[in-house]
C-alpha cells in the first residue's frame, strides 16, 4: 500500500521506467526527478539515510540510461558519475561494476574506444571478483563488440568465445541470441560466409525457441486457472442473483403503478426502491465478502501440494540456494514492489536474482504454483485492491491505480480486477468504503 512521500517517490520512479520502456523519454525524465527531488527531501527527515542514497544512485543511473537512449552522451556521462560516487561510498561493489559497465558502454558509442575498453575491463575485474557470473559473461559481449567496431576481428572472436561460455553455462537464451548474431557479423567481415550463413541460423533457432516458451506460458495460465474454478463460479453466481433481484424489483414497480393511486404508488414506489437498494446491497456485501475468501484461498494456494511437488523431486535447486532466492524474490514483490513495472519480464527478475530464466521458472512454478505471468498479475491485483480500499488513495483515478499497480492499459486491468474479483474496481473502492475493510 503506497503511504506518503516514500511510496508516492517509489511510484513515480516506477512511471518512469514506464515512459521509458514505451520511449517517451521527456516524460520519463520529468518522473525521474520529481521522484529524486522527493527521495533528496527525506534527508532531512528520520529515515535511513543508506535506503536513500541507493536509491539516489539508483535515480542517477536511470536518468543517465534515458539520456544515453536520446544519443546525449554527456549529459549521460555526468549521471553515471554521480551514481558511481555513491555507490563508492556505499562500497556497493556489484553497483560500482554496473556503472562502470554503462559508462563503458558510453565511451563506445562516442567511439572512446581507450576509455571504453578501460571502464568495462574494471567493470570485469569486479564482477569476476563477486564471482557474478552474468555481469561478466554481459561485460565480455561488450568487450567483443568493442574490438568488432575497431575492426580488430581476431580479439572480438577471442573475447565472443569467453561469453558464448558463460552464456550456455547459464542458459541465456537472449545473450547467447546477440553473441550469434555478432559471430554471424564477424564471420562476415572476415569473409567467411559459410560460416556466418551458420551463425545466423542458429541465432533464428534460439529466436524460435524463446517463440515456443512464450506459448508453453501460455497454455501454464490456462492450468493455474482452473485452480480458483469453483471459487469464481461461485461470485459469477452471485453477480446473477444481484441482476435478478434488480429485475424482479422493477417488475414491481411497473406493478404497483397501475394498481393503486397515485400517492400510494409513489409511496409504494420509495419503499419498493429502498427494499431493492438493500437487497442489492445486502448481495454485493455477500460477494464482497466472497472475494475475501477467494483472497484467503490464493494466499494458501501460493505453496505447491504435496501431490503436485512429487514431479519436481528431480529438481537440481538445495534447499539453501531455494530459501535464498525465495526470500530475495519475495524482498524484490512485497518491499520493492518491483510487479508495478509494466515492463516487468521474467528474465529482469532472474537478472535481479543473478539466476537464470529457467531456474527462476521452476521455483515459481513449484513453490507458487503459478507460472510467472500469472503470478505478478496476481500481485498487481492484489496491490490494486489494497489502494482502492484505503481512503487516502481518493485521490487517485482508477486508471492512475492501474498505471500505479503495472498494467499499461485501463482495459486489461478492468479484465483482469474482474475475472479475479467478481467486482468492477469501481465497485469494489465503493463497497470497501463502505464497509471500511481492512485488506
Amino acid at each position: 500500500m503506497i503511504r506518503g512521500n516514500n511510496g508516492i517517490s517509489n511510484s513515480l520512479n516506477n512511471l518512469g521506467i514506464v515512459y521509458a520502456k514505451t520511449m517517451q523519454y521527456q516524460k520519463a525524465l520529468d518522473h525521474f526527478r520529481l521522484a529524486l527531488e522527493m527521495k533528496n527531501a527525506m534527508l532531512d527527515e528520520n529515515h535511513d539515510m543508506e535506503k536513500i542514497m541507493q536509491y539516489q544512485s539508483g535515480s542517477y543511473n536511470n536518468i543517465g540510461l534515458i539520456y544515453d537512449q536520446i544519443g546525449k552522451y554527456d549529459s549521460a556521462l555526468y549521471f553515471y558519475n554521480k551514481s558511481i560516487n555513491i555507490k563508492r561510498t556505499l562500497s556497493d561493489y556489484r553497483g560500482i561494476a554496473e556503472s562502470l559497465q554503462n559508462i563503458g558502454v558510453t565511451y563506445l558509442n562516442l567511439n572512446d574506444f581507450t576509455k571504453a575498453r578501460d571502464c568495462l575491463q574494471r567493470a570485469y575485474q569486479i564482477a569476476d571478483s563477486l564471482s557474478n557470473i552474468f555481469m561478466a559473461g554481459d561485460i565480455t559481449y561488450n568487450l567483443a563488440e568493442m574490438y568488432f567496431r575497431q575492426g580488430q576481428n581476431d580479439s572480438a572472436v577471442l573475447f565472443i568465445n569467453k561469453c558464448l561460455a558463460v552464456a550456455w553455462q547459464l542458459d541465456s537464451k537472449d545473450l547467447l541470441a546477440g553473441i550469434y548474431e555478432l559471430m554471424a557479423k564477424i564471420s562476415f567481415n572476415k569473409k567467411e560466409f559459410g560460416q556466418a550463413y551458420t551463425y545466423l541460423q542458429t541465432y533464428n533457432q534460439i529466436n524460435d525457441s524463446l517463440l515456443t516458451e512464450e506459448m508453453e506460458s501460455r497454455i501454464a495460465n490456462l492450468q493455474i486457472a482452473h485452480e480458483v474454478l469453483q471459487k469464481e463460479e461461485k461470485i459469477a453466481l452471485l453477480s446473477k442473483e444481484k441482476e435478478i433481484v434488480v429485475q424482479r424489483g422493477k417488475f414491481k414497480d411497473l406493478v404497483l403503478m397501475f394498481l393503486v393511486l397515485f400517492l400510494l404508488v409513489a409511496l409504494g414506489a420509495m419503499l419498493i426502491i429502498f427494499h431493492q437498494k438493500k437487497k442489492v446491497t445486502a448481495t454485493n456485501k455477500s460477494l464482497m465478502s466472497r472475494n475475501l475468501e477467494l483472497m484467503a484461498f490464493e494466499k494458501k494456494g501460493n505453496r505447491i501440494n504435496a501431490e503436485k511437488r512429487k514431479k519436481y523431486l528431480s529438481s537440481s535447486l538445495s534447499d539453501e540456494t531455494r530459501e535464498l532466492v525465495l526470500v530475495q524474490f519475495s524482498n524484490l514483490m512485497e518491499d520493492e514492489q518491483i510487479f508495478t513495472q509494466a515492463d516487468l519480464t521474467i528474465e529482469k527478475v532472474a537478472t535481479r536474482l543473478q539466476i537464470s530464466r529457467t531456474y527462476l521458472s521452476q521455483i515459481v512454478n513449484e513453490e507458487f504454483n503459478a507460472n510467472f505471468t500469472n503470478l505478478i498479475n496476481k500481485y498487481r491485483i492484489s496491490h490494486a485492491r489494497e489502494m482502492l480500499s484505503d481512503k487516502s488513495n481518493d485521490r487517485y483515478s482508477i486508471a492512475g491505480i492501474a498505471e500505479i499497480s503495472g498494467f499499461n492499459s485501463i482495459s486489461s486491468f478492468n479484465t483482469m480486477f474482474k475475472q479475479i474479483t467478481g467486482l468492477t474496481p469501481s465497485l469494489f473502492r465503493k463497497l470497501a468504503a463502505e464497509k471500511d475493510i481492512e485488506i
